[in-house]
């Protein structure tokens, strides 16, 4: 089936279905903090907030809904309240490239774009020429400044590098935070992220838009009922591979324009080379393709199989085998009853030693391989890759990363196995089996199979498409006419207005940074496997890789001199 190359970026809720691919909007709500809380059936309203003088504008929200979906989540959101039809003044940080939809889609929702900001005058004439009565800045931390008294929020669409220090300088001063995918840079800077979300209470949103449409959701709900039996194994793909590069030699002019100090932002200080510029082909600047399109490919499993529930201290315990929750679900509008269980931890050590990642039907008795003592421990998450070649400094062209999960409550271990590159050994045999055809990437083919995941069940396989905005279910002349679960999860406009309405004191937005921060930290790992020959262990809730100094010092990122987060 042929289908149309989508806009991963225009508004979900115009999102139709294509032949047998449900594609479809909606919404819900969620917070960054230390753990799941449950959400409560309804939310109150937020006491409408008369905007007299900027200097009274933080008015905490009466009882604002908390969503459930984040690893760690948030007390409820006591963003600051603003009456529900009034505008909000935001602020576009990068307007260049990706940048430029935002220029674009906040006024055409309604909202007053009050400053504007990019650090290349030629990148960013057109959004400028856009609005041309907008104040314009090269440094953000000017516009703060300069604008407090006029700001509600900022819109961060920079280079990755840049993304987690313009975060939490707004969010330290009160302002809500839209961020681009993926959060951040480093599994750190996306833990410190997660926990300023906590202690500010503003409202936060990551930008992987199919999180909004209404497929996503169903597809969610459809794997938490059971539907599809219990689901070990998930391989998520990317046919175009990273665009491996060499380091430059010396340095060039600076072009007329560009501040390349403020371009640099917490980077390693160099001379300026338009090699460099190619930011997602360099580690300390991108995150390859698991930043750009991982984060929208996993986003299904980590949320339907509730992986980003090993970030909690305490897992929890699901009532079926089938990993479906009995009645409601916790990223649902309702209460959902959990309980600990001693045997998440037992069931979750991971086999000794290390295989090369493939990816075998065949499922490991994690418990039966488990070394003397794993029951005791707490649950980690190992991560492995052959890659095209190790590189610390660029990434590599192919790669194939297996992660092992450990259960959770109820729900069975699972391994997802990334494919990055049509060229990599093992890639089309990994998915074609389960597709029951040969892929088509680019060209004159389906375009949608340039990247997607599938989600492998006892009874039947769940195939979305790379912004996980579609799906559908196979064998398709099984499941054609099978009804769908009751909904659980909320349907509502689109991602950025999901955003804004969390903003007004509203439920958090479902990509907030607390789930966000987790799925970032999540594809990040593969970033770090991919530069040792071994396997890695990352013990989630201490953010650490127990036994393993060398691959722990990647989970940070250094600062030069006049930058931090903390």
């Amino acid at each position: 089936m042929q289908t149309n190359r989508p806009n991963c970026h225009a508004d979900p809720a115009n999102s139709r279905a294509v032949g047998e691919l449900r594609g479809s909007v909606a919404s819900s709500a969620i917070s960054s903090a230390d753990r799941v809380v449950p959400l409560p059936a309804s939310g109150a309203e937020a006491a409408p907030s008369p905007r007299a003088g900027a200097v009274s504008r933080r008015r905490v929200l009466a009882s604002a809904a908390a969503a459930v979906c984040g690893p760690l989540l948030l007390e409820p959101a006591s963003a600051f309240g603003y009456a529900a039809n009034e505008q909000l003044g935001i602020a576009l940080i990068g307007v260049g490239g990706r940048g430029q939809w935002f220029v674009e889609t906040i006024p055409r929702i309604g909202q007053r774009v009050v400053a504007m900001c990019d650090v290349n005058d030629a990148r960013a004439a057109d959004s400028f020429n856009k609005l041309p009565d907008v104040p314009k800045y090269r440094d953000f931390r000017k516009l703060l400044d300069a604008e407090d008294r006029r700001l509600d929020a900022v819109v961060v669409a920079t280079p990755d590098h840049n993304h987690a220090p313009i975060s939490a300088a707004a969010m330290r001063r009160g302002k809500h935070v839209f961020c681009e995918k993926p959060l951040t840079n480093s599994i750190w800077e996306a833990r410190t992220l997660r926990r300023l979300a906590v202690e500010t209470k503003v409202a936060t949103q990551m930008g992987n838009q199919g999180t909004a449409t209404h497929a996503f959701r169903e597809a969610v709900e459809i794997v938490q009922s059971g539907m599809l039996g219990a689901i070990r194994e998930v391989v998520v793909w990317n046919c175009g591979g990273n665009s491996r590069r060499p380091p430059p030699n010396g340095g060039e002019p600076v072009p007329a324009g560009l501040d390349w100090d403020l371009w640099l932002g917490p980077a390693p200080d160099r001379p300026f080379h338009r090699a460099w510029m190619q930011w997602q082909s360099w580690r300390e600047l991108g995150t390859g393709k698991l930043g750009n399109w991982a984060i929208h490919s996993a986003n299904l499993p980590c949320m339907a199989l509730r992986l980003y529930e090993l970030w909690n201290e305490e897992p929890k315990a699901r009532p079926n085998a089938a990993g479906a929750a009995s009645g409601t679900d916790p990223i649902g509008p309702a209460v959902a009853t959990h309980s600990s269980t001693a045997q998440h931890a037992a069931s979750s050590a991971s086999a000794a030693g290390s295989s090369p990642p493939t990816h075998s039907t065949a499922r490991a008795d994690n418990a039966n391989n488990a070394p003397p003592g794993a029951a005791n421990r707490r649950p980690t998450i190992k991560v492995e890759a052959a890659v095209a070649v190790r590189d610390r400094v660029s990434f590599p062209n192919w790669e194939m990363i297996r992660y092992e999960f450990p259960a959770r409550g109820t729900m069975p271990p699972v391994k997802l196995l990334w494919c990055n590159g049509i060229q990599a050994p093992g890639f089309r045999e990994a998915i074609e089996p389960h597709l029951g055809r040969k892929l088509a990437c680019g060209g004159n083919g389906p375009w949608l199979d340039d990247s997607g995941c599938l989600l492998i069940g006892a009874e039947g396989v769940l195939h979305a498409t790379g912004h996980n905005s579609s799906y559908r279910l196979l064998p398709e002349d099984r499941w054609r006419n099978a009804p769908r679960p009751e909904p659980t999860l909320p349907r509502s406009g689109s991602h950025e207005r999901e955003w804004l309405s969390a903003c007004r004191g509203g439920p958090a937005a479902m990509s907030n940074f607390g789930y966000g921060g987790v799925l970032t930290e999540l594809v990040l790992l593969g970033n770090i496997a991919s530069q040792f020959d071994r396997a890695i262990d990352f013990d989630p809730p201490a953010m650490t890789c127990p036994g393993d100094d060398e691959a722990a010092a990647q989970l940070r990122r250094p600062y030069r001199t006049g930058w931090t987060l903390l």
